[in-house]
């Protein structure tokens, strides 16, 4: 069985956030802890890439997503890691570790049978 391509890399503005969520520590400033964003999922083709993250540095995310209603969707994230540029699909959520450089993150989603409305979310 042949398995599908996944969609070229991203060259892509930032969409949003939604909103963005802070963990407030009393000996530090607030930190933040997550971020919401909202992309669509268009029927059976990969949609817009959507930067979530810039990092500098090593970093750890995880990143969830929850789609309007019950069409099925598969989500697809572009980070560079410790080896290079890496385009993987995922289920629901996935965790991450970027490489030591400046870099974004980018995610995009695919619905079946229809199109449908995503809220991604992404926590350091």
């Amino acid at each position: 069985m042949k398995r599908e391509a996944l969609p070229q890399p991203p060259h892509a503005s930032e969409i949003g956030p939604i909103e963005e969520f802070l963990k407030l520590d009393k000996n530090k400033d607030a930190t933040l802890l997550s971020r919401q964003f909202s992309a669509y999922a268009p029927p059976s083709a990969w949609g817009s890439w959507v930067q979530v993250a810039s990092h500098g540095g090593v970093i750890s995310y995880s990143i969830s997503y929850e789609p309007l209603g019950s069409t099925n969707v598969v989500g697809a994230v572009n980070f560079y890691g410790s080896g290079g540029q890496v385009t993987q699909q995922f289920n629901d959520s996935i965790d991450i570790t970027t490489g030591n450089v400046w870099a974004n993150v980018f995610v995009c989603f695919k619905g079946a049978p229809l199109g449908t409305v995503v809220t991604v979310t992404i926590n350091p």
